[in-house]
């Protein structure tokens, strides 16, 4: 079992060892980010009833910093998550820290084969050399 751990806590890293402890094999890193959006025209909600989770691109460097002391209380044991859409993401989410990296937002806008999320792929290896990763 993994869990999937919320960022909306004030100590990260103590959920994750709590989480641990209780028996997770594993804790994956992070799930969606309260948020509030409101149109200025009408004052309905744009995101949710009132308030409502934010996820996808707009949440990668905040969920990277938050997530870095969590993944050190993991012990190695983590996956990192969040608005992943390219392989350079992806390496940047191993170069924290991660020893796995989950992709979901790419397959939300393309739900066909994930090879451009790889840090292997050109999209994520730039100008500097990658470790070969598997995918």
């Amino acid at each position: 079992m993994w869990a999937k751990l919320s960022p909306n806590v004030t100590d990260l890293a103590d959920l994750a060892g709590v989480a641990l402890e209780s028996g997770a094999e594993a804790v994956t890193l992070i799930n969606t980010v309260m948020g509030m959006a409101i149109d200025p025209v009408t004052g309905a909600f744009r995101l949710g009833a009132g308030g409502g989770g934010m996820s996808g691109p707009a949440v990668h460097p905040w969920r990277s910093e938050r997530s870095t002391n969590a993944g050190c209380a993991s012990r190695g044991r983590h996956r990192r998550g969040g608005g992943v859409t390219t392989g350079y993401e992806a390496a940047e989410l191993l170069a924290a820290g991660a020893d796995a990296v989950q992709v979901g937002t790419a397959t939300f806008a393309d739900p066909g084969p994930r090879s451009g999320c790889s840090p292997n792929s050109s999209s994520g290896a730039g100008a500097r050399e990658l470790p070969k990763l598997t995918t």
